[in-house]
């Protein structure tokens, strides 16, 4: 964890995709529900902001941005349903 804190933590204070990827992934949030690093960790809140700032559009949530142009028309795409 410590390793991980050291090369993969986003100056703001969130997880990023990887050291030389500073976007969010909603694979991220995945490790907190399983317990490590905690759900109330200062990382995974900042983490979730990220996500929800960055990757929501509307009703649905995206794994990872792929690039800067609007949702609908991006390839490769893949999104689960937000309530």
């Amino acid at each position: 964890m410590a390793h991980t804190s050291r090369h993969a933590l986003h100056p703001s204070g969130r997880w990023q995709r990887s050291p030389g990827d500073p976007a969010p992934d909603l694979a991220l949030l995945l490790p907190p529900v399983r317990g490590c690093p905690a759900a109330d960790d200062p990382r995974t809140a900042a983490t979730l902001r990220a996500c929800r700032d960055q990757l929501a559009d509307g009703h649905y949530v995206y794994r990872f941005r792929h690039d800067e142009r609007p949702w609908p028309r991006r390839r490769g795409r893949s999104c689960c349903a937000a309530s």
